[in-house]
């Protein structure tokens, strides 16, 4: 945004961020997303925005960030509705590695687990650079059914360390699931290539 709060971090890509090769990994990408959020809540000092979870996550890694790498972050809150509000992050990495992402996390009552309006201070410290964009929470794709045509399926066991404080499942979780349906698809590549 032009104007308003904008929240900025830094940070270094670590060992168990990284895969085999030492890209950084998408599930650690999302923690980081969540992190810079939750600084930056910290840093606005509001114990009743911290209720919060991730209700979609969109990620374009333009080019990975590696093992070791430095990275700026810098997050603004660029929408709301009611009950919830979209957070963007770029993260930019010291040789070349650059994402961006938008996720639309939705304020919760930490007691009832339900949606909560979003308090007052939340919304007079990030209005502005939202420039009062309204954002919906719907589900913006087609639901994947398992059968149908194209859709590929295969096991995925939780783990207690997949829960968060609020008992909910983290968000990164979705996205470890991505890293393993993408090395699938490069082992399945490899092995094409050399039957082929």
């Amino acid at each position: 945004p032009t104007s308003g709060r904008i929240f900025r971090r830094e940070r270094r890509v670590r060992l168990g961020d990284v895969d085999a090769t030492g890209r950084l990994r998408l599930d650690a990408v999302a923690r980081y997303l969540q992190d810079v959020a939750t600084d930056d809540s910290d840093d606005v000092g509001s114990l009743e925005t911290r209720a919060w979870v991730v209700r979609r996550t969109l990620i374009e890694q333009r080019k990975a960030m590696r093992n070791r790498e430095d990275v700026s972050l810098a997050t603004f809150c660029s929408g709301m509705g009611s009950r919830w509000a979209e957070r963007r992050v770029s993260m930019t990495g010291e040789h070349g590695g650059s994402v961006e992402a938008v996720t639309l996390w939705v304020h919760l009552d930490p007691v009832t687990g339900r949606p909560k309006t979003l308090p007052a201070g939340f919304v007079a410290t990030y209005t502005e650079p939202s420039g009062g964009r309204e954002v919906t929470a719907r589900q913006v794709h087609d639901p994947v059914v398992p059968g149908d045509d194209g859709v590929h399926t295969m096991p995925w066991w939780p783990r207690v360390t997949d829960l968060d404080v609020l008992n909910h499942v983290n968000n990164a979780v979705s996205w470890e699931v991505v890293e393993q349906t993408l090395e699938r698809v490069r082992a399945r590549e490899l092995i094409d290539l050399g039957t082929g």
